[in-house]
């Protein structure tokens, strides 16, 4: 009829201004990848709360005029929200589907699911989120004739077979059904015997049934998501959340704790990264004090071949007073084409003592490449290791460095001053996704990742280093100054 269809259509309009913003996904911490295809394998853990927290929550219901339903259904909704750490939650709920007094005496399945969606934000106490959970729990029920199946169709949604469409999560509450037995055989006695579940429609549902003076909760799980070992913390998780909320109602949700104190200081350790590393320092600073401080011990070893520290600095320096004198200045692009040798590490210290900024550059790379990263990087001095006058690049300087002038140049040291915001290096990338773009890192980003590491891995002076990562590469300059 007219009046049935328009009925439908305000039922409809509900549901649809209920779905009108996006919904957010919620993941739940599981153990295991989520399949493409959802499967149905299943399990169920049962568990019981304190008489003292049943009696705080029954407290609750009288005193904010609400139903243990509501009550349970907004605890499950912050348990949910912290686990998944989304604060838009949807949550399947069955209802019974007879609404008409024909339908009472009727055998067959009229269950209806009511996809009801709550927003557990932190900035609410308990009490306010309760009373939002309530005042929407109402408006559902008073909507539910419209069915989930066309609510699901009439929204459109892009289908994943990975999960049910709305909602991964149920819960579930109702009045025993032993209740209103009446048995006169006193010899007689009836309990419910509980048949385990091998089967889970969702990754977690929550079932609650009240009966007497009781309450039992069943946690059924999805066992191709999660472990029995998981499930049973989250149970932990979840009386430790009643407890709290029993203990005070007004408490803000943002001050709602899940974790053992073990567990926080576990997730504070895995978390806490922070390092003191030298601020004002730069890894030419840490090299000079290295040199001041053990000048004979062995700086590099290469082969048969061995440089201390002395020696390094010394030949760093007889580089970097060439460089100048060709004319490199604080800011310069140099460009380093060399294999791995004591030429390449020489030539890194000689360029940052001068100020300038060096660019690995691969030997055996195509010639074009080469030439590209060369003038997009303005570099302006190009060194190398021999004599070939091949064209990378108009007014571009090449060095080879086994130039006799370099090493018969001054070993005086550099005073130029490198501060920790100048740049240090640039490396290019592969260029796989378009032109290649050259990333600048400057010294004060080298010794914060140094200083982590040289902690992480408690490097001290008997350590060695290897130094095998190719230059143009990211992972060398942890292998390098490392050391």
């Amino acid at each position: 009829s007219d009046e049935q269809q328009s009925l439908m259509q305000r039922h409809k309009a509900y549901w649809m201004e209920v779905y009108s913003e996006d919904l957010q996904v919620l993941e739940l911490p599981m153990d295991y990848e989520r399949p493409k295809h959802r499967s149905d394998r299943g399990s169920v853990v049962s568990f019981s709360i304190s008489e003292e927290n049943r009696t705080g929550l029954e407290r609750i219901a009288k005193e904010e005029e609400s139903t243990m339903y509501m009550i349970l259904l907004a605890i499950y909704n912050v348990f949910l929200s912290k686990l998944g750490n989304v604060e838009d939650i949807v949550v399947g709920s069955p209802t019974s589907g007879r609404n008409h007094a024909d339908l009472e005496g009727m055998v067959g399945m009229f269950v209806n699911t009511l996809a009801l969606r709550n927003y557990p934000e932190s900035s609410k106490r308990f009490n306010e989120f309760l009373a939002e959970v309530k005042a929407s729990a109402l408006d559902s029920f008073e909507h539910e004739l419209y069915q989930y199946e066309d609510l699901v169709d009439a929204l459109n949604l892009v289908r994943n077979m990975s999960h049910n469409p709305l909602f991964d999560v149920m819960f579930s509450y109702q009045q025993a059904a032993l209740e209103g037995y009446h048995i006169e055989e006193e010899s007689l006695k009836i309990t419910t015997y509980n048949i385990g579940h091998e089967t889970s429609k969702f990754d977690l549902g929550l079932t609650v049934n009240r009966s007497d003076e009781e309450l039992s909760f069943y946690l059924n799980y999805n066992t191709e998501l999660f472990t029995r070992v998981t499930i049973d913390r989250f149970i932990i998780y979840f009386k430790k959340l009643i407890n709290q909320v029993v203990t005070d109602r007004t408490i803000m949700l943002s001050s709602i704790r899940l974790l053992s104190k073990e567990e926080e200081q576990e997730l504070h350790s895995f978390n806490s990264t922070e390092v003191s590393y030298p601020k004002g320092e730069t890894v030419l600073s840490l090299f000079r004090d290295q040199v001041s401080r053990t000048p004979e011990s062995l700086a590099l070893v290469f082969g048969e071949e061995a440089l201390s520290y002395d020696e390094l600095d010394k030949r760093s320096n007889q580089l970097a007073n060439y460089l100048r004198f060709q004319g490199v200045v604080k800011g310069s692009i140099v460009g380093l084409m060399l294999d791995r040798s004591f030429e390449l590490i020489i030539s890194i210290l000689g360029i940052l003592k001068l100020g300038g900024i060096y660019l690995p550059i691969n030997p055996s790379q195509p010639m074009a490449r080469t030439r590209y990263m060369l003038s997009d990087s303005k570099a302006g001095v190009l060194v190398l290791d021999s004599e070939a006058s091949i064209p990378y690049g108009e007014n571009l300087q090449q060095i080879n460095i086994h130039s006799k002038d370099i090493w018969s140049a001054t070993t005086r040291g550099i005073d130029q001053t490198v501060l920790p915001e100048d740049l240090a290096y640039i490396i290019y990338t592969s260029g796989s996704t378009g032109e290649p773009k050259g990333v600048m890192i400057g010294h004060e980003s080298i010794s914060n990742h140094i200083g982590h590491q040289r902690a992480y891995f408690t490097i001290d002076a008997t350590d060695r280093i290897l130094q095998f990562s190719p230059i143009y590469f990211d992972a060398s300059v942890e292998q390098l100054w490392l050391a």
